[in-house]
């Protein structure tokens, strides 16, 4: 019996997501591309089929209920922003930082993926947030430092982690040092 390991990602249609598709896809992964846009959707799984990829196309608006809940599998893509550590130590190079919503709404997400890590413990499922570092997307006017594919190299990470990986983690990109790790909460 042959097993396809499956990766749902959404925001698969461009940038980070798309080079974590891409990247999954090259290593056997069936890859579902979550999408608000069905028409970028389709181009992105076109694009991804003619690289080899068994791609297909996911409608994923996440403030739409029926789209959501026709979704089942998913990636959490954070940031070192979302750290209460990383912001508010005055020695961090992120103590400059003064935005509100960005870094708040990644640390909503870190706690909620802790919550799901806790919640699932006692299942085979792992649940961890990736920093993929300051890319240059659509989301920052293309003026981060790494490329969408550096980005990507944190979900790709998690996402092919073994049965007994970690769980309850914030990994991948550390600025200040350019290295990858675990991050403070």
């Amino acid at each position: 019996m042959t097993t396809t390991n499956i990766a749902l990602i959404t925001g698969a249609n461009k940038g980070i997501g798309y080079a974590t598709a891409r990247e999954l896809a090259a290593r056997g992964m069936t890859v579902l591309v979550g999408a608000r846009d069905a028409g970028r959707g389709r181009e992105a799984v076109a694009a991804l089929r003619a690289g080899g990829a068994d791609a297909h196309p996911v409608p994923l608006e996440v403030t739409d209920p029926a789209s959501v809940a026709a979704a089942a599998r998913i990636v959490n893509v954070s940031s070192e922003v979302g750290s209460i550590t990383a912001m508010t130590g005055p020695e961090s190079f992120l103590w400059p930082v003064t935005s509100v919503p960005y870094p708040s709404s990644k640390t909503a997400l870190n706690m909620v993926t802790a919550m799901y890590a806790k919640e699932l413990r006692d299942t085979p499922i792992l649940v961890n947030a990736a920093n993929p570092g300051y890319c240059a997307t659509d989301l920052n006017g293309s003026s981060g430092y790494r490329t969408p594919e550096q980005g990507a190299e944190v979900s790709v990470h998690l996402a092919t982690l073994p049965a007994d990986g970690p769980s309850g983690q914030l990994w991948g990109h550390l600025a200040a040092d350019d290295s990858y790790g675990v991050l403070p909460w």
